[in-house]
């Protein structure tokens, strides 16, 4: 009976979930827009923990999916998995860019209040160069 004489009766113990008031179409268009985009699990009945076995169930398939494309044999004389891995990490190696000069860049380009765009410039070069450097540093490892 708390169903029908409560207004805004929660369906799950967050609250997350509740029938909405009476309204017209435009208010049971924004109650609609206001429920999450991703269900909780307590929608359905279930606990929390079930979105976590399902995340592990379905990274599980994705790996095993992946790792059934490998190939299972390698022909007499040719390379091991490991040979065409290095391979490969030494040629994008040698394709990577060298790092901007940054001291130079803010030579040509200082940062001051009439140019913003030196400023984006001078954080782009940064960002730019931490990524070309963890990249360097990935391959290398590799």
């Amino acid at each position: 009976m708390d169903v029908v004489n409560n207004e805004n009766h929660p369906l799950t113990e967050s609250g997350t979930y509740v029938i909405p008031s009476d309204t017209d179409q435009a208010g049971y268009v924004e109650f609609a827009e206001s429920l999450p985009i991703d269900d909780d699990c307590e929608i359905f009945g279930m606990h929390s923990n079930a979105a976590i076995t399902s995340d592990i169930n379905e990274t599980n398939a994705l790996l095993s999916v992946a790792l059934s494309l490998q190939p299972r044999s390698v022909a007499a004389g040719a390379k091991t998995k490991d040979e065409v891995l290095n391979d490969l990490a030494k040629s994008i190696l040698d394709q990577l860019p060298q790092a901007f000069d940054n001291e130079d860049a803010a030579k040509k380009h200082p940062i001051k209040y009439e140019e913003s765009m030196n400023t984006v410039l001078s954080q782009e070069l940064l960002r730019y160069n931490n990524l070309i450097r963890a990249i360097r540093s990935s391959l290398l490892n590799i």
